[in-house]
């Protein structure tokens, strides 16, 4: 009772800005996160995709699980790269994780 909520960012931006993305998640707290390297769609800037030549028009997502206050800080963080660059940001409460807690360095049994 009384932990923290967690929450879910959700981060779909172009490929070249992977880098400072994971650099951002890092400086705010997240102990983990899962990259989809390819992701295709549409949206304001029309159709995203890529046929494989270079990183230049293709999107990748970024699933960050955390507690509420680094997933805020992370989406602070992100929310100034898409200033720069193409891509959309959510960030959603998550009723039931299993797992969390398992990303923090295992001790020996």
């Amino acid at each position: 009772m009384g932990e923290e909520p967690v929450k879910r960012v959700e981060i779909i931006l172009e490929a070249v800005a992977l880098p400072e993305a994971l650099e951002v998640i890092s400086r705010a707290g997240a102990t983990g996160y899962t990259i989809i390297p390819q992701v295709h769609g549409k949206g304001r800037r029309g159709v995203r995709s890529d046929l494989g030549f270079s990183e230049v028009m293709r999107n990748a997502m970024i699933i960050v699980v955390a507690p509420a206050g680094v997933a805020e800080s992370v989406a602070a963080g992100v929310g100034r790269l898409l200033e720069e660059y193409a891509g959309l940001l959510t960030v959603v409460t998550v009723e039931h994780c299993v797992g969390l807690d398992q990303q923090s360095p295992r001790r020996n049994a």
